[in-house]
């Protein structure tokens, strides 16, 4: 009984001598793995700038390519869930001609928590020209604000097609927090497609939300750049309907604007205070009702005031309204000009304040100027308008 006894203890001494060897080579080999994977991890992650099927830079491309295809397999499977680690796989795959699709559904899987994967995201949906993946993928980038200056000139291509306007106009409506940087970056609509879209889609976002005085001044600014007057009137009457051809007849939102934002809020279809040696003008409230100022020493034939009206080519009658205790409108001249042309409003006999064309106004949208007369002496005058209509005959 001893002697079984006995051999039964060497028994579990052994054994334990074996689990122990084995749990010490199985932690060996644990922490072998362990290590190797750290170091693919590293290896792959200082590769992290060609993550990105796009935009990706010569050196990038080629630091990617050092990578070992061995690393490359054991860092992804060490840390399947890193999508930096899966997009930068998913690029050197696609660089050895492996098709991204599998890799995007992964990335699907994995929730979209990277920008990268959005970016790439984006850059397969445009080139298999899926569309609703575009708007999706676009959405997103622009919430976390990345890329919004790369982003939103794919995103306008979008407006040229009508079905595809309508979604975005909906998204919109929605007010994201993006709809700000969207419909103020601008410099990219130049065709005359682009910018048709553009107004088709403000007055698409029209009827399902109010368009601010700010975005559709942005548009309207864009348009007179653009060449397309038509546009820029259509919009402004949205804006500001009126009766006649002059916007802002009785100068209230002259006097309302501030000077300090006044280069950003004005556009040709408001009133363009102008002021020089001699002479200036200025909008202000007094007694509730707004006023336009002129002052001028009597010098020369200046231009005080201008704007672009919403007329068409025609005939036009003037009606001027000045505020009593003033000087005289006989020093003022007003015209319509297309261009270089000029047509004069002369003045109504026997009709205080009343003007009519000479001649016909040979181009749409012409534009309105008060101007001095020629004086023979240099007297200083003041003059203050309460309003001016603009009519067609």
């Amino acid at each position: 009984m001893a002697a079984a006894s006995a051999e039964a203890g060497r028994r579990a001494d052994w054994r334990r001598i074996v689990a122990a060897a084995l749990t010490g080579l199985i932690l060996f080999v644990v922490a072998a793995y362990a290590a190797r994977t750290a170091n693919a991890i590293r290896q792959v992650s200082l590769v992290r700038g060609a993550a990105a099927l796009a935009d990706r830079t010569p050196s990038a491309s080629a630091a990617l390519a050092a990578v070992p295809e061995p690393s490359m397999r054991l860092a992804l499977t060490g840390s399947p869930l890193l999508q930096r680690l899966v997009n930068v796989a998913m690029t050197s795959a696609v660089d050895a001609g492996d098709a991204p699709e599998p890799w995007v559904r992964q990335l699907r899987q994995l929730g979209w928590r990277d920008s990268v994967s959005l970016q790439n995201s984006l850059t397969l949906a445009v080139a298999r020209v899926d569309i609703r993946t575009i708007l999706d993928t676009c959405d997103a980038l622009l919430r976390r604000r990345e890329a919004t200056e790369r982003i939103v000139p794919v995103l306008s291509m979008l407006e040229v097609e009508p079905e595809m306007r309508r979604v975005v106009a909906r998204r919109l409506a929605g007010r994201p927090v993006w709809r700000g940087d969207y419909l103020s970056s601008t410099g990219h609509l130049r065709s005359p497609e682009q910018l048709v879209a553009r107004y088709a889609l403000l007055r698409e976002l029209g009827a399902l939300d109010a368009v601010t005085e700010g975005e559709a001044i942005t548009a309207i600014r864009v348009f007179e750049a653009g060449g397309r007057t038509d546009l820029a009137v259509a919009l402004w009457r949205t804006l500001l309907p009126q009766r006649g051809a002059v916007s802002d007849p009785t100068f209230t939102r002259a006097a309302a604007r501030d000077s300090m934002a006044a280069e950003e809020s004005v556009v040709d279809l408001d009133w363009a205070l102008l002021t020089g040696e001699g002479y200036g003008t200025s909008a202000y409230v007094e007694n509730g009702s707004a006023q336009l100022d002129i002052n001028w020493d009597g010098r020369g034939v200046p231009v005080f005031a201008r704007q672009r009206t919403t007329g068409r080519r025609g005939a036009y009658q003037l009606a001027v309204q000045q505020v009593q205790g003033g000087d005289a409108l006989g020093v003022l001249g007003f015209q319509l000009t297309c261009g270089n042309t000029v047509t004069p409003l002369r003045p109504v006999p026997g009709l205080v304040g009343r003007y009519r064309t000479d001649g016909v106004v040979s181009c749409d949208y012409p534009v309105l100027e008060i101007t001095g007369t020629l004086q023979p002496t240099t007297t200083p005058h003041q003059i203050n308008l309460r309003s001016l209509q603009l009519l067609p005959v």
